[in-house]
């Protein structure tokens, strides 16, 4: 893990408090934070606006079917996995936020105000 990648853990996890953000091992070299659907909202806020060196673009926004997939190597405990993949000029780095979600009619609250 570079120091870039854990400088921004320790930002959160110092913001946020300790638990609210987890580090998963990272695929294709990028950073992958993961955080509960009750504290997304704030913590994409928090990395677009508030962060010294922001990260001010959403690279991509996915979603994940879990429940079909065979090797799951960050296996997060959910049926779906939402992903929000960040980038900061200023850092010169990426980093992707999960979210894990359950049940019939799963749900997160909408980042349209944030970009």
């Amino acid at each position: 893990m570079s120091d870039q990648y854990h400088t921004v853990y320790l930002e959160l996890k110092n913001k946020f408090g300790e638990g609210s953000i987890e580090e998963l091992p990272g695929g294709n070299g990028l950073p992958t934070l993961r955080t509960s659907a009750e504290k997304v909202h704030d913590v994409l806020n928090y990395l677009k606006t508030e962060i010294p060196k922001p990260y001010p673009m959403l690279y991509d926004l996915t979603a994940i079917d879990e429940r079909t997939r065979a090797n799951r190597w960050d296996r997060l405990k959910g049926d779906f996995t939402v992903v929000y993949h960040l980038l900061s000029f200023d850092r010169n780095s990426d980093v992707r936020i999960k979210v894990a979600l359950d049940g019939e009619h799963p749900s997160l609250p909408s980042i349209t105000d944030v970009w």
